[in-house]
């Protein structure tokens, strides 16, 4: 939005004092609109990252919504109402002592270079979940719930964008959980 309108100011006050810096000026307003476009791509695709839970049972590629490139706001040991299957959009941070059906256990920041393929990337996220496991608490509190851990992930598109996370979460699958399930 700045090259935008300092783009602008720009090209009338060089029409009217006869500077330099047009094509300075000229840039700017190309850029922010070559932002703006990819900014609208990226939305008009609709979904920016996927998630896969893991487990025997199940490996689902559920979309998760992020706007743009940017990260959700989730940071490990938020506790969460999934508000369904899997970590999303709709989900809900609550605090930890009251009752909820998930957790943030660990968020993976993957390294810049080009995009691994889908199935790399997802072998390399669960990898990162399953070594994350040790971040729960033992024993877990009574009643001991039965957890599902799953992730989502950055999809092509949002890792070209400089989006390359792996959120991994602990889901409850049955009920709720009063509590962190991390360790101290």
């Amino acid at each position: 939005m700045v090259g935008l309108v300092l783009g602008i100011v720009a090209l009338f006050r060089i029409r009217r004092t006869g500077e330099n810096g047009r094509n300075l000026a000229i840039g700017g307003i190309v850029a922010f609109a070559a932002w703006t476009a990819l900014f609208v791509a990226l939305l008009a695709l609709g979904r920016l990252s996927f998630s896969a839970s893991m487990g025997a049972d199940r490996q689902s590629g559920a979309p998760l919504s992020i706007p743009g490139a940017a990260p959700p706001s989730v940071h490990v040991g938020q506790c969460l109402d999934l508000q369904g299957d899997e970590l999303s959009a709709r989900s809900v941070v609550l605090p930890c002592d009251s009752p909820h059906d998930g957790q943030i256990l660990h968020i993976y920041n993957a390294p810049p270079g080009p995009y691994p393929g889908d199935r790399a990337f997802i072998a390399q996220a669960e990898d990162v979940c399953r070594r994350a496991k040790a971040k729960l608490r033992t024993p877990l509190p009574p009643p001991p719930p039965r957890l599902t851990l799953g992730f989502n992930r950055s999809t092509k598109v949002a890792w070209a964008a400089g989006y390359r996370q792996v959120l991994c979460y602990v889901q409850a699958r049955e009920g709720k959980v009063n509590g962190s399930l991390l360790k101290d």
